[in-house]
């Protein structure tokens, strides 16, 4: 009766989603939203047969679509939440998602007049990314992000709910494009903002901005050091939270344990380093 129960819920969520009228196609998207977010014992199933059930239904491309109605924010943005949720999920999951034409909307949608919008727009990119960075950055995805982060940075917003959220999913986002990345010429132009956000008040921001320093080490430790990053990671040992310390020091280690640097470079850091070891 169980899987009878589930699979009459999804139909009925399919039925609200192929239907024209507006307000019932944002409640079979919210439905979805709420369903991929469900624990796992009010449903009876966990999380991965949700989302296998979802896509298997067609709700993929429905919910793609979804993103084109610039004229309902609310049902963008609602969709936008729903795709990432499902991209979360297994690798064919997320090539269903990117198979529904969906990562260079979301790229768009990176430009939105909406914060949250951007906001989960940014966060379904991040989850795609890291399963297939490639694609998300041949849509050219980094540019607007770089603006994006460039505006939230210049403006300081940092008291609104929303704009914390969307420069904490920003910041992820960038990190993963660093992380899921070989070449360094590529995302080149995300290591003088990382060298901004390290230095944010946001525990989450600076974690994730630290992480992307230390991926971005693993493609040129040189222009790391020359980003003027290391006296922040140097400080940053010294912070109230272990897990922002953590990063900050395994970027230091990934820095340090090379052999190749130019001495003249590292003497200050290494002099403000050794004490605090």
């Amino acid at each position: 009766s169980g899987h009878y129960g589930r699979g009459k819920r999804i139909n009925q969520i399919m039925e609200d989603l192929r239907s024209k009228d507006s307000r019932r196609m944002f409640r079979g998207t919210s439905k979805v939203s709420k369903i991929l977010r469900a624990p796992a014992k009010e449903l009876e199933w966990d999380s991965d047969q949700v989302i296998d059930a979802v896509v298997k239904a067609g709700a993929v491309p429905l919910l793609a679509s979804f993103l084109n109605h610039s004229e309902d924010q609310k049902l963008q943005s609602e969709a936008a939440n729903a795709l990432a949720n499902i991209s979360a999920g297994s690798a064919d999951n997320t090539r269903a998602v990117i198979d529904a034409g969906v990562v260079p909307i979301a790229t768009l949608l990176l430009e939105s007049q909406s914060i949250d919008l951007q906001d989960h727009a940014a966060w379904l990119l991040a989850n795609i990314a890291c399963e297939n960075c490639t694609c998300v950055l041949h849509a050219g995805a980094l540019n607007p992000l770089l603006k994006l982060l460039d505006s939230l940075c210049e403006s300081n917003k940092s008291n609104n709910t929303s704009e914390q959220s969307l420069i904490k999913t920003a910041t992820w986002l960038l990190s993963n494009l660093c992380q899921y990345t070989d070449s360094f010429e590529i995302v080149k132009e995300c290591l003088p903002r990382l060298a901004k956000l390290i230095k944010s008040n946001n525990e989450a921001v600076l974690r994730d901005a630290c992480w992307g320093v230390m991926y971005m080490c693993k493609l040129s430790i040189q222009e790391v050091l020359d980003s003027g990053a290391c006296d922040t990671l140097v400080k940053l040992l010294m912070h109230s939270s272990d897990d922002v310390t953590c990063v900050a020091l395994e970027a230091l280690l990934a820095i340090f344990s090379n052999g190749t640097l130019k001495k003249e470079k590292s003497t200050d850091c290494d002099s403000a380093l050794i004490p605090l070891l």
